[in-house]
């Protein structure tokens, strides 16, 4: 049984954040409740904006979409606003890491060899998926 004090609620942030922070620093984890906060607000102002977005048709623009950690069902968000010219790149990683050596130099790469291959991102319909390990 969980004790009432440690009993969590969507109604009250603050006091979640509490627990998980006595948590981690009773684990000696060295995150902090400060650095999760910071990724969730980057996190929901992505997804605001992008829940906000209103077209009745996909942009259709040659993309590339950088995937870790998304679900199908996620990439089918991003194919809905961007046409079937996207092009997905699967990381294997998780998101934030992605953004950081060495993946941000591979992903950077592969951008940049997609863009020098003539009609590479041009057409593609289905499920085009490249993997970067």
């Amino acid at each position: 049984m969980i004790p009432e004090e440690l009993r969590l609620s969507a109604g009250d942030v603050e006091h979640g954040l509490g627990v998980l922070d006595a948590l981690l620093r009773g684990f000696g984890s060295p995150l902090s409740v400060d650095a999760l906060r910071r990724r969730f607000e980057v996190i929901k102002r992505h997804w605001d904006a992008m829940s906000k977005y209103v077209s009745s048709e996909p942009v259709n623009v040659p993309s590339v979409l950088v995937v870790a950690e998304l679900t199908d069902a996620d990439i089918e968000l991003w194919r809905a606003l961007l046409g079937n010219d996207m092009m997905i790149l699967r990381v294997d990683t998780d998101h934030y890491s992605a953004a950081k050596y060495p993946y941000a130099t591979g992903i950077a790469e592969r951008i940049q060899e997609l863009t020098h291959e003539p009609g590479s991102l041009v057409g593609r319909n289905g499920y085009p998926a490249l993997t970067l390990r």
